[in-house]
């Protein structure tokens, strides 16, 4: 925010038939009041999102979170300007009117240079469908003599916007639907979720169940893509297809659905044996709250004769989060109640994570968000339906003491009388130490309280007393947006010289070992850009230990120029950096600031490679070398190495410190 004008936020923005927001958004001038846009709409920007035709560039727009939506638009070759006049007309802008209940809702369309909004807008049903045909006898000719592209950008009630386009004379069709969850995917025995949540868009799937799409995990079969879906809280759906089929699930209304409220009762969600549902088979062998059987014809008939099969099941423990399982014909299946809960002992310290500044949202294992319901007086529950119902928390935090919550207003999350957490005054900001266990799940020890982690009680409010043991009702998940202040201060905590950039070609060898790790492990779309390069330098090579390491395994590529860099060397620097208490610090410089980060599936997947106990390091270096992402992080850092080598440099430099 300039000089108390709010931020100038990019909703969505087209040019030609492509979909450019990610494009635009950089490009906003934050520096001057109020913030201001200024693009020439041409190939040279943006590509050639259309070819032989003439095209134009459509920009939604708001100034702040609640602003009211505008329209930009320019004719290839035209420069595109919003600026102080266009920061007046959205502030005098009448706002949308909403009737409260689920909604499909258009914030902007464009019909050629033409702002065809309003009209848009009338055309969406009492059932909230909205169809027709993009044309002149729909919306007249704007732009006679030229072929035109119609761009909507639009949105479910409480869900990010999206952007459609469709060229002239083509139909556009699209309707509300409740909010999707992806809860299972198993290509054979493979688990394909994070893949098949990539071909997730505007609440429906459709995957391609091919291998080059999900691998092949099973070279000497056929395959199965085995998926579960849910819509709002309606039953679960179990969608089975063949390879070489595409997968697809649209919204269609289903029974209501509601788990058992009991986390330790077996819930079976699904089950697929080949191509065949065989859900109600497995609900019929549950035994005494647990499976115990072999997946195989005489289980299960034969519902795809002469090929060899895949048994996929997904099942919760009571309204926990869904869980899966596969395995080849005739493998054993066995389903029994969990471990007792985790030890505190396996919980690690997250010192150096957060930072004052961020944003947080927390979801209890069950899958309710925590919401400060004003209506109970600011009392802290669990029960929020997602992120966006969610209450977003700011964090205070100072290292090696623990982190503070604040609401957005600044009032502070504390302890009540009852030992509850609140934000009713005059209560006094608790100090929460967070840790993580092995599965990544968030632990919160309220410090000065009489026992030692919050924990959700069955009235879903948040408790800090109760059992000091680490049960599920005591473990959560967190969804955060490092913030530009949470940067700065991480930075100050940790004495870093941003500014120190002692060679480009350095700085990517570093960038690559610790970047490269994360994207290896498929966090890329979380990642901040290369403007952070020096100061994770600096983070990274101020530390003698962790920077042996990394000269030991640039000796190793002089030593040996033709060959790539084994993954033990490689990994041997991200323990490194573990073992001397960089790596939260290094996770957390490089978190993208502008996106909402799940955490917990972050540190789940770098304990899995980083932690002896955990799955360990030793145990990773063997898995890993099958996996293709590792493979090329491996040779695209032995690639920068040779540059750095081949510069006539030794050693990387050690940084100066603050």
């Amino acid at each position: 925010m300039a000089n108390g004008a709010p931020d100038l936020q990019i909703v969505g923005a087209a040019y030609g038939l492509g979909d450019v927001t990610s494009e635009v958004i950089p490009l906003v001038n934050r520096q001057t009041s109020p913030q201001s846009l200024s693009v020439q709409a041409g190939s040279a920007v943006f590509g050639d999102t259309w070819p032989k035709v003439k095209k134009t560039l459509t920009v939604a727009y708001r100034y702040g979170e609640t602003g009211v939506v505008c329209v930009a638009t320019a004719i290839e070759g035209e420069t595109l300007t919003i600026g102080a006049a266009q920061y007046e007309a959205a502030l005098a802008a009448e706002p949308v009117v909403l009737d409260g209940g689920p909604q499909l809702f258009v914030l902007a369309a464009t019909y050629g240079p033409a702002d065809e909004t309003a009209k848009v807008q009338g055309m969406i049903t009492p059932d909230q469908t909205l169809s027709f045909t993009a044309n002149n006898k729909t919306f007249g000719d704007p732009w006679p003599g030229y072929r035109k592209a119609m761009v909507v950008v639009a949105a479910f009630t409480g869900q990010v916007p999206f952007v459609d386009v469709v060229q002239e004379n083509e139909s556009y069709s699209v309707r509300y639907r409740p909010p999707f969850r992806l809860l299972s995917a198993r290509w054979a025995t493979s688990d394909v979720f994070a893949t098949v949540q990539e071909y997730v868009s505007q609440r429906t799937l459709s995957v391609p169940a091919t291998t080059a799409v999900l691998g092949d995990p099973m070279p000497e079969a056929k395959k199965s893509l085995s998926v579960v879906t849910q819509y709002g809280d309606e039953q679960p759906l179990l969608s089975v297809v063949e390879e070489q089929s595409t997968l697809s699930v649209d919204y269609q209304p289903r029974p209501a659905y509601q788990p058992p409220p009991d986390s330790s009762t077996l819930n079976v969600i699904a089950a697929s044996y080949g191509p065949a549902d065989v859900t109600a088979k497995v609900q019929a062998l549950e035994i005494g709250n647990s499976l115990d059987f072999t997946a195989n014809n005489a289980t299960f008939g034969d519902p795809w004769k002469g090929v060899q099969k895949t048994f996929a099941l997904t099942y919760s423990w009571g309204p926990q989060v869904a869980l899966s399982t596969a395995v080849k014909e005739n493998g054993p299946i066995s389903v029994s109640q969990p471990l007792p809960p985790v030890a505190p002992p396996q919980a690690i310290s997250l010192d150096g994570l957060f930072a004052s500044g961020d944003s947080m949202v927390l979801q209890a294992g069950d899958g309710g968000y925590w919401i400060a319901d004003p209506a109970h007086g600011g009392q802290i529950y669990a029960t929020a339906s997602g992120p966006p119902a969610a209450t977003r928390f700011v964090v205070e935090s100072s290292p090696g003491e623990g982190i503070h919550l604040n609401m957005t207003n600044g009032a502070p999350v504390g302890v009540g009388s009852d030992g509850r957490l609140t934000t009713a005054p005059p209560v006094a900001g608790a100090l929460f130490v967070p840790s993580v266990t092995s599965t990544g799940a968030l632990v919160l020890n309220v410090a000065g309280s009489d026992f030692e982690f919050a924990r959700v009680e069955s009235d879903h409010t948040i408790k800090a007393s109760g059992r000091d043991a680490l049960s599920f009702d005591a473990l959560f998940g967190v969804l955060m947006q490092p913030t530009q202040a949470g940067l700065d201060a991480h930075l100050r905590a940790y004495r870093v010289d941003a500014s120190q950039d002692p060679s480009l070609l350095a700085c990517k060898v570093v960038w690559d070992l610790s970047v490269g790790f994360f994207m290896a492990l498929g966090a890329g779309q979380w990642l901040r850009g290369e403007d952070a390069i020096p100061g994770l330098y600096g983070l990274v090579m101020r530390n003698t230990a962790v920077a042996a390491v990394v000269n030991g395994l640039v000796t190793t590529v002089r030593n040996h120029p033709y060959a790539v860099l084994g993954l033990v060397p490689m990994l041997e620097v991200v323990e490194a950096m573990w073992t001397e208490g960089l790596l939260w610090p290094v996770t957390r410089f490089v978190l993208e600031d502008r996106a909402w980060i799940l955490v917990t599936y972050l540190l789940a997947q770098v304990l899995s490679y980083c932690v002896p106990g955990y799955g360990g390091a030793q145990v990773a270096y063997e898995a890993v070398e099958r996996v293709l992402a590792f493979v090329q992080w491996a040779y695209t850092t032995t690639m920068d190495v040779l540059a750095w080598i081949n510069s006539g440099a030794k050693d990387l430099p050690a940084p100066s410190t603050a």
